[in-house]
């Protein structure tokens, strides 16, 4: 079937489900009939129209499933059409004229069909989709903003849409307030297209507090606040960037970051200013750069003053438009899952970095108007790991690439892992200082740094 056409209510009578379904179709008890009389007219291209003034109908086909696998065409008897009740479930209709034209389908939706919390419906005419919910004795439905926002919450299914019945939608209250886990804030949201606006609610007036969703950082982010800016636009000429790295970054810088920045700038009337530094050093706080690490100064010790001498989030940012940072090849070095996950602890385990990720970007994403951009791990060599710490560093790249990075958000990925393996799980030997080595060597370097710097260009001016 190439086309539907949803009808609210009713389609057939009891004698209708006896003749068709015997014993198998059961209809809800009503006597409002929607449909009042049997016209129905099948234009030549197969649109179908029902409350006509004639009928040409000679034949007619019910089905619960949109397939009509197995379903026989009977002969349309207009007199069965009189007497319409509401049906409890979906059923999907075509018919046949005489001259064997067939209809488009015509999908019979109940209006009473129950709909559960958090189901996801739409109309068949309208591409907008809603999430229902329930409280306090109400009823809600909300707008899904958008494709990339749907994907976001990783419990969603397209497959899983409801279609109702405009008449159903419209029983649902439009709930627009909004709330991201853990924050207290509360938004009011407008919907522009596939964005929208979002203004902070003043909680101190009276508001319909069961209204309130509960949505994630991306879905939030989605809707812009006045003044703030738009990650897919371009970013000042002059924008400011840091590079946060320790030896394996290094590297790549001296493969040519600096050079192609310049050429760049030089060609392109631009002045971007990439600082490149450790982070953090060797002393006071010691050179480790792994996901606790990063936590552990920018999540657990935030604020305007530094932590062992390296700076916060809150004192970058004063500086910098653009924050890009890393993790050295000790990240891939990743032990099995063991115990309770830990945000607070150092242990190398997916589970742990994962809880330190999700809180990074909760705090990454306090800083709208700044945008950072995050390498996926430095892989190790095949003679300084085994093969399930290196399957783990894969899943970790492949998990923060895939589901970790949120469209829509000042979020960016450079997946150095997957360039310096090729897709396995090893740092290539070609790629490798040498076989006990995972730095990566020269000529890795000159072909990365042009990449990277490209990367850092296209976060620049919008194109991440």
């Amino acid at each position: 079937m190439d086309k539907l056409k949803v009808l609210g209510g009713a389609l057939a009578s009891l004698m209708l489900a006896l003749v068709f379904f015997p014993g198998v179709v059961s209809y809800a008890a009503t006597t409002a009939p929607e449909l009042v009389n049997s016209n129905v007219i099948v234009a030549a291209d197969g649109s179908v129209t029902l409350n006509a003034s004639s009928s040409n109908a000679a034949k007619i086909a019910i089905s619960r499933t949109e397939s009509f696998t197995g379903i026989p065409w009977q002969t349309f008897d207009g007199g069965k059409f009189l007497a319409m009740n509401q049906t409890s479930e979906t059923l999907y209709v075509k018919f046949m004229t005489s001259s064997g034209t067939i209809s488009e389908t015509v999908v019979f939706y109940s209006k009473f069909k129950s709909l559960l919390e958090g189901d996801i419906v739409k109309t068949l005419d309208n591409p907008d989709v809603y999430i229902i919910k329930y409280k306090g004795g109400k009823q809600y439905k909300r707008l899904i903003l958008s494709p990339s926002v749907f994907k976001s919450y990783g419990h969603l299914r397209w497959e899983n849409i409801k279609i109702i019945t405009q008449s159903q939608l419209d029983s649902y209250l439009t709930a627009n307030l909004v709330q991201v886990a853990g924050d207290t804030n509360i938004y009011v949201l407008t919907p522009l297209g596939d964005t929208g606006k979002r203004v902070l609610l003043d909680q101190a007036t009276a508001y319909d507090a069961d209204s309130v969703y509960e949505i994630n950082s991306t879905d939030r982010n989605s809707y812009r606040m006045d003044g703030e800016s738009d990650p897919s636009a371009p970013m000042s000429t002059s924008a400011k960037v840091v590079f946060l790295h320790h030896s394996t970054g290094g590297v790549i810088w001296n493969g040519g970051v600096s050079t192609r920045i310049s050429q760049y700038n030089a060609s392109h009337n631009t002045s971007y200013s990439v600082t490149a530094t450790d982070f953090p050093k060797a002393s006071p706080y010691g050179w480790n750069n792994y996901p606790y690490d990063y936590w552990n100064i920018w999540v657990n010790h935030a604020g305007n003053v530094a932590y062992l001498q390296e700076p916060t989030l809150e004192m970058l940012t004063q500086t910098y438009d653009v924050i890009v940072f890393k993790h050295c090849y000790p990240v891939s070095s990743i032990g099995a899952d063991s115990g309770a996950a830990s945000v607070s602890s150092s242990a190398k385990t997916l589970q742990n970095y994962k809880l330190q990720y999700d809180a990074l970007k909760a705090k990454m994403h306090e800083f709208p108007d700044k945008r950072f951009i995050i390498w996926t791990g430095a892989a190790l060599v095949q003679g300084a790991t085994n093969a399930d710490q290196a399957t783990r560093a894969k899943q970790f790249a492949d998990w923060v690439r895939t589901e970790w990075d949120e469209p829509g958000d000042n979020i960016f990925v450079w997946d150095f892992f997957n360039l310096e393996t090729g897709g396995g799980i090893y740092l290539l030997p070609a790629n490798a200082a040498s076989a006990s080595d995972s730095h990566p060597n020269s000529a890795f370097a000159a072909a990365a740094a042009p990449q990277f710097a490209q990367r850092i260009i296209d976060v620049i001016e919008g194109r991440g």
